[in-house]
């Protein structure tokens, strides 16, 4: 009695444990699209150097911002344009793919060795003759 107490209340506790992993999920990190604060904020601080405040520290902080963006722009375009071209490859590749086995032969070593044209047509004559006379 005191076995299957212990083991019912082990295999519970497992239980509980796999129903508590599986239950986790992974919550994604909150990113703004823009800046919380504004860099015009800065105006306000005290001098700290031989020049103004707004090309101290606005002024890049601006430029850094529209470097970005175009960056982000240009990224995009790159995308779609290599998924365009992945596109038209995969199609040209589709037309222009033969289907298998088309053109091929078993055991055909005939494009190793230089051969005249008669005594191609011959051999190959002679092998037809050969198999008939085999039947």
């Amino acid at each position: 009695m005191r076995n299957k107490f212990l083991s019912s209340t082990i295999l519970l506790a497992l239980l509980s444990a796999v129903a508590d992993v599986q239950a986790q999920q992974a919550v994604p990190s909150y990113r703004p699209a823009s800046p919380t604060l504004s860099p015009y904020l800065y105006l306000t601080r005290p001098n700290a150097g031989p020049f103004p405040n707004y090309q101290t520290f606005v002024q890049p902080l601006e430029a850094q911002r529209q470097t970005n963006q175009i960056a982000q722009q240009q990224i995009i375009q790159l995308q779609q344009n290599q998924q365009q071209i992945q596109q038209t490859q995969q199609q040209q590749f589709a037309l222009t793919l033969s289907p298998t086995g088309v053109g091929s032969t078993f055991n055909n070593v005939s494009h190793y060795y230089a051969s005249s044209g008669a005594t191609h047509a011959a051999a190959s004559h002679g092998k037809a003759a050969a198999q008939t006379g085999r039947k």
